[in-house]
């Protein structure tokens, strides 16, 4: 994460409902008209079972224009704003439109494994800027333990929303097929790769859903100043509600939290990524003082 400087009075007025609505007028924040979710609707060429099998054998599954192009201009202008403004990428969680797609998200999720499915309070957003070679995060597995059902479907999940393009030369996700790792669900913390050429770049089009599970091997490219625009993206976590929480509160997907929660949800990611990324110590004071001040949602 870059160095990111708030204009002066900014903080200030960042737990005030008015001051966002007013950095994106084109979100929403408690509009009571976002509680009322858009149609699940996307592109595939499979059938459900064809796809349900793909995500056991491979652990990835590909779903384009899950959110339209106008959705996607909207979203990356925001982020733009955010980071004008000063703000990290992750606030744009503070907005109804980001949480309408989690909603979403869980709908497919529980489709696929047909078990209802809540949202972990773990998420995030990227701007990998080209003209600073900015890469996402660096290869890991999302859970260090098991989390495969007897039917080889995944308990949790991963799922990433390019907004805009993701290409090779802009930082798109890299990943090792489930089929093509000798260490897949046997070895969590040996990141090794032992043939480059089975690791496969998930290029594709703004508004593309990627859904993984979370022992598959990924990570995010590099963003190199021959690319045309930067990579933005967003990326929910998911699982099922009838195995033990992987982080708490599990959030009810259908249901938006409050503009306080949301502050003190986005607080939550700025604190647990730490790992991730170096948090200027303004924004970590600023989490604190969030994660001190206003309530998580209760889990389900």
């Amino acid at each position: 994460m870059e160095s990111f400087r708030l204009r002066p009075n900014a903080a200030d007025e960042a737990e005030n409902i008015s001051y966002w609505r007013a950095l994106v007028p084109s979100l929403h924040i408690q509009d009571p008209a976002s509680s009322v979710l858009p149609e699940t609707s996307f592109s595939s060429s499979l059938g459900e079972a064809d796809e349900r099998k793909l995500l056991c054998d491979k652990g990835y599954l590909q779903k384009t224009r899950f959110i339209s192009p106008a959705q996607c201009k909207t979203l990356v202008r925001a982020v733009e704003l955010l980071r004008t403004e000063g703000w990290p990428e992750p606030f744009l969680f503070l907005f109804d439109e980001v949480w309408q797609c989690a909603a979403r998200i869980a709908n497919v999720y529980e489709k696929l494994i047909q078990s209802p499915v809540a949202m972990l309070p773990d998420f995030w957003a990227w701007f990998l800027d080209p003209l600073n070679y900015e890469s996402g995060w660096s290869r890991h597995r999302d859970r260090d333990a098991d989390c495969i059902d007897e039917n080889g479907l995944p308990e949790s999940l991963t799922a990433w929303i390019a907004l805009t393009d993701a290409r090779i030369d802009n930082g798109c996700i890299w990943l090792l097929p489930a089929d093509k790792d000798p260490r897949y669900r046997r070895d969590f913390r040996d990141l090794s790769v032992d043939c480059p050429e089975d690791v496969v770049p998930l290029e594709c089009a703004a508004g593309t859903l990627l859904l993984w599970n979370q022992v598959v091997l990924h990570w995010g490219g590099r963003s190199l100043p021959i690319a045309p625009h930067p990579r933005v993206s967003v990326a929910f976590e998911f699982q099922r509600v009838d195995v033990p929480p992987h982080n708490s509160p599990l959030l009810n997907p259908s249901q938006l939290p409050t503009f306080n929660q949301r502050l003190a949800l986005v607080a939550k990611q700025l604190l647990q990524y730490q790992h991730m990324y170096v948090i200027p110590r303004w924004l970590v004071e600023i989490a604190e003082e969030w994660k001190e001040t206003f309530s998580l949602p209760k889990g389900v």
